[in-house]
């Protein structure tokens, strides 16, 4: 019986020293903890060691697997971070600094780093289920689901958090982005107007807005806009590459000519976009009249982009076969106003004269003619001047007589720089009378 009593005193004994005991180690750990937070930042080993040990007495210690996720996170050891914020996560014992938004954020953010976006924005929507998204958090989470592709729910993000925060002009410009994704570029400005309305007006939304203009054609427009935009962008390859393409399509080809030549000699080997700026360079030269400069771009197309190598291809034989005169090149290169002089002269030469213009841009001019010495002007021709350095094709002869067909004339008369052989096969088929430019040189006509 008393064996009985001292074996129980001993074991209470040794419960309650053991009891004490992990009481004053629970105790002592916030000193610790504290102790770990001044130590990071001169001995950081020391002070994780610190923190394992904490841990290895309270697993769910939230200060310490704080403060280990945030030692790994510097480090960029992004896994083991996640180990630590996962811990937080699980024992949900959470502070007034330590919150489950902040933890969740932290966690979204190294998820990010290491390219997994589908969980990161899953913390997102876990912080969405409970109320925690604040106007910034709603932003990331908008764009993780661009990043995605997820656009319409991208889009869906950015119109439920505009209601949220009805003055912040961001959540309009993530609405334009959504639009613009997804092609509809006038709902896309609208937003982007919006955003200015509420004094949102930041480089990205200048940019997007810059971009749309571009896209619909809209070239004046689009450079305006992109002058808004600091120098650093305006210095970046992409930003060059929009403008120089503007300028091209405007005309203005000495400003086409300085921006593509910079951007063509500076741009990667690799990149996408050399080959189309090269074949623009060589026709921005082309219209200024510089063909052996124009070639040489032409040339340094790789034959990966068969798009633009067979253009390059076709102009390169035109200038170096056909065009080969000074008058040829001449009347490929100048003003459409001067070329369509040209033409009438042509025609008034050759005893035409016009009754209607049916046609004309840039490098075509159609006109119905009768002739003068048809004693009652009553045999109508069609008469089609072209321009293009491409040959022309048996399509191309298929429409002018669709064309001729339809304005009820008899005759089609085609005056162009070349043909193909099956141009040539269809109009000798249809009897279509076929000419070159150096009728203009039989006739006197080389200036």
């Amino acid at each position: 019986m008393i064996n009985i009593i001292a074996i129980a005193i001993v074991l209470l004994v040794t419960v309650l020293i053991m009891y004490f005991w992990n009481l004053f180690r629970y105790l002592h750990l916030p000193k610790k903890v504290e102790k770990a937070r001044l130590m990071m930042k001169k001995d950081d080993k020391a002070a994780a060691d610190i923190l394992s040990s904490v841990l290895s007495i309270d697993p769910g210690n939230t200060e310490a697997n704080w403060l280990m996720a945030q030692y790994h996170l510097v480090k960029k050891w992004f896994i083991l971070a996640l180990v630590y914020l996962f811990e937080i996560i699980k024992h949900k014992r959470y502070t007034d600094e330590i919150t489950e938004e902040r933890v969740r954020e932290t966690i979204a953010d190294a998820f990010i780093e290491t390219g997994e976006y589908e969980k990161a924005l899953q913390q997102f929507y876990e912080m969405k289920k409970n109320d925690f998204l604040s106007a910034s958090n709603y932003k990331k989470m908008i764009n993780l689901a661009l990043r995605l592709g997820d656009v319409s729910e991208a889009r869906k993000l950015a119109m439920e958090a505009g209601e949220a925060h009805p003055d912040d002009g961001e959540f309009n410009y993530l609405v334009a982005v959504g639009e613009y994704e997804q092609k509809n570029y006038p709902e896309a400005i609208h937003e982007l107007e919006e955003a200015e309305k509420k004094s949102y007006r930041g480089n990205d939304a200048i940019l997007l807005a810059g971009k749309i203009y571009f896209l619909t054609q809209d070239y004046e427009k689009a450079v305006q806009t992109f002058r808004h935009l600091p120098k650093e962008y305006l210095d970046s390859d992409e930003i060059e590459q929009f403008m120089g393409q503007a300028f091209y399509y405007l005309k203005d080809y000495t400003n086409a000519i300085a921006i593509l030549e910079k951007t063509a000699n500076h741009i990667d080997i690799d990149d996408p976009h050399l080959n189309e700026t090269l074949f623009l360079l060589g026709c921005a030269y082309e219209q200024m009249g510089n063909f052996d400069s124009a070639i040489t771009s032409w040339k340094r197309i790789d034959q990966s982009a068969a798009e633009y190598r067979s253009a390059a291809d076709e102009k390169i034989t035109f200038y170096t076969t056909i065009a080969t005169n000074q008058l040829e090149r001449t009347i490929v290169s100048e003003s459409a106003a001067d070329f369509f002089t040209r033409c009438e002269k042509l025609l008034t030469t050759l005893d035409f004269s016009v009754k209607r213009k049916v046609y004309q841009d840039d490098r075509n001019f159609e006109i119905i003619c009768t002739n003068r010495q048809d004693s009652f002007m009553s045999y109508q021709y069609y008469i089609t001047f072209s321009r293009q350095s491409s040959p022309a094709s048996g399509s191309f002869i298929k429409e002018k007589l669709f064309r001729k067909t339809a304005n009820r004339v008899r005759s089609l008369i085609i005056i162009a720089p070349w043909y193909s052989p099956e141009a040539e096969q269809t109009a000798n088929d249809q009897d279509t009378a076929l000419y070159t430019l150096d009728i203009f040189r039989k006739q006197k006509l080389t200036k």
